[in-house]
């Protein structure tokens, strides 16, 4: 009945919720699915260093964000504006995305699984 499933992930308890069903529907059809992450190209400065994957970020991720600190004059004077994502920031946080979703479609017996990350 399916032979390619597409699962947008952007790691939300939805997102999660519809990785299992994407992952049951892989596995009872045998069909190829594939994972989409479509990262942002602007972020709010808090959101970087905010939730549970900022304490394992990688030391280039964390010396961006200095970096952009420094050029922005600190999170504390503009903690929600809008500033151009750090590529490594970017890479770092759409595989955590990626990989949680990727993980849910195998526990669920999908063995067939393409992932899609892009910036837009």
């Amino acid at each position: 009945m399916f032979d390619t499933i597409l699962l947008t992930a952007d790691g939300s308890e939805n997102a999660k919720r519809s990785a299992v069903v994407a992952g049951n529907l892989a596995a009872t059809y045998d069909a190829l699915l594939v994972i989409v992450h479509v990262a942002p190209l602007f972020v709010g400065l808090n959101e970087i260093t905010a939730g549970p994957q900022a304490r394992h970020l990688p030391e280039k991720v964390r010396s961006d964000i200095e970096a952009l600190q420094k050029q922005t004059g600190g999170w504390e004077k503009t903690p929600f504006a809008q500033v151009p994502a750090p590529p490594s920031a970017v890479e770092f946080l759409s595989s955590v995305i990626a990989d949680e979703a990727e993980n849910i479609v195998r526990k669920q017996g999908a063995g067939k699984i393409d992932r899609m990350i892009n910036q837009g």
